[in-house]
């Protein structure tokens, strides 16, 4: 059987990320008409961080924020 081209858990880790992110979003447009739209941004940029390491090195734009954000990580030990 081949191995899959993403694996099995890094799925799961973006499908709970995009959940929770998904009722989160319901949650808070439920309860306040106002801020809706700056909580579904803020939980939209957290899940966007979130897959970050996960993206594909083919595009040179990615090597480099990947560089930076192990520079950055690094730099805080």
């Amino acid at each position: 059987m081949p191995l899959p081209a993403v694996p099995i858990g890094i799925l799961w880790i973006i499908g709970a990320a995009a959940a929770i992110g998904f009722l989160g979003g319901l949650v808070a447009f439920f309860i306040t008409k106002e801020g809706t739209a700056a909580i579904l941004f803020v939980l939209v940029a957290l899940v966007a961080v979130l897959s970050i390491p996960f993206l594909p090195n083919r595009y040179a734009w990615v090597r480099d924020l990947k560089r930076k954000l192990r520079f950055i990580l690094d730099e805080e030990k």
